[in-house]
């Protein structure tokens, strides 16, 4: 951190908060997994579009979802469920 300017969010999860993983779903539905280790994060493998987080025993992933608006038109978007 820089004296004189606040922390950035990626400094408050990774120093201040300590944040075991941070995921970000990105711009085009691709999920990105960061991992703690030491005071960095390093940016995990996902088997598929799943992450298992084996301290709780979670699966986290991507589903696509078709959803159906007032006019009947069809909408395609993701959802990061548990599993």
């Amino acid at each position: 951190m820089q004296r004189n300017k606040p922390p950035t969010k990626w400094q408050i999860y990774e120093i201040i908060l300590k944040i075991s993983y941070y995921f970000v779903l990105g711009k085009y539905n691709h999920l990105r997994v960061f991992r703690l280790a030491g005071n960095l994060y390093r940016e995990q493998v996902l088997t598929g579009s799943r992450f298992w987080i084996m301290e709780i025993k979670l699966s986290l992933g991507l589903w696509k979802v078709l959803s159906w608006n007032i006019r009947g038109c069809g909408c395609a978007s993701m959802m990061l469920i548990a599993i």
